[in-house]
């Protein structure tokens, strides 16, 4: 029923995820638009975005949506906000948050190997391998080895789980604080908006009943 009559390439949604195809200010205005018209309230929202935006730090790639849902239901937050709030880890931010998660792990935990791409992919390929020969040595006498795996742990994915974790605690706190403030900002300018229109439409009809049914006022 809500599916395209041509879906679109692979290609084109690869593309359009990095470069939206109105641009990233036309995507952002309508991910705010579709987070303050939810009709929960204010808290229940900011719960939502947090609980996303703190899954959104962490290196468990493959888990978000099923930790975002697990973390939004146990402090009782907003469904669809929290979905909004796991995009924050989106492949524009992505590399940032990373980067960022990394070097703090490191630094909280006195790593020797700084980030490095060149050595972060060399550790990569080096797991890569590791675990095709393990495959391998199941079916065989071959000694399975995890150097690559103890390395890649030690040095990038636990310094990432710490970093990520203190920088998602730090950034979902500052989301659920700006998200109560701009849903509740929305609603009182559109109460008051709903309230001046109600009062231009009752001082409308008073006119007309005052002018009479003879007067072009009046008139229906």
């Amino acid at each position: 029923m809500f599916k395209r009559r041509a879906p679109r390439p692979f290609s084109q949604r690869l593309r359009e995820s990095v470069f939206p195809r109105g641009g990233w200010i036309r995507a952002l205005t309508y991910i705010f638009h579709r987070l303050r018209r939810l009709p929960d309230p204010p808290h229940r929202i900011a719960r939502g975005v947090a609980s996303g935006v703190f899954v959104s730090f962490t290196p468990l790639f493959g888990l978000h949506f099923i930790l975002t849902t697990t973390i939004n239901w146990a402090i009782g937050g907003n469904f669809v906000a929290s979905v909004i709030g796991n995009w924050f880890g989106n492949p524009m931010t992505l590399p940032v948050i990373a980067y960022s998660s990394v070097w703090l792990g490191q630094w909280l935990m006195h790593v020797d190997q700084k980030i490095d791409l060149y050595a972060l992919m060399h550790i990569t390929t080096e797991m890569s391998t590791e675990l095709w020969r393990n495959c391998f040595a199941i079916f065989t006498s071959a000694t399975m080895h995890w150097d690559a795996f103890r390395e890649f742990t030690r040095d990038y994915f636990l310094p990432y789980l710490l970093g990520g974790l203190l920088l998602g605690v730090a950034f979902s706190v500052a989301s659920h604080a700006l998200t109560v403030r701009a849903v509740e900002a929305y609603r009182l300018l559109r109460s008051r908006r709903l309230r001046e229109h109600v009062e231009r439409r009752r001082k409308s009809l008073k006119r007309n009943a005052a002018a009479g049914p003879d007067s072009p006022d009046g008139l229906a």
